[in-house]
């Protein structure tokens, strides 16, 4: 039967996610390669766009996902 992890589990799974983001934020080419992943999830720009709406926004989504993790785990270095 499936059990939740308990708090200290996801505190430790968040910390290392938060440094390994970090890690690679440092680099300027880990940089560039987010950059470029968040451009291509569409994230700064709109979905608008007649019968693939669905699609673009769920990319678009990704991105955004994405983004708040690398915000919350390197804000200095955005």
């Amino acid at each position: 039967m499936w059990a939740p992890s308990p708090p200290q589990a996801d505190d430790l799974r968040l910390a290392q996610l938060n440094a390994d983001i970090g890690a690679v934020l440092a680099l300027p080419e880990g940089r560039r390669y987010l950059l470029s992943l968040l451009d291509r999830c569409g994230v700064f720009r709109s979905v608008y766009a007649p019968g693939s709406m669905e699609y673009l926004e769920g990319r678009r989504t990704i991105g955004l996902e994405i983004l708040q993790d690398v915000e919350r785990a390197g804000p200095q270095l955005v």
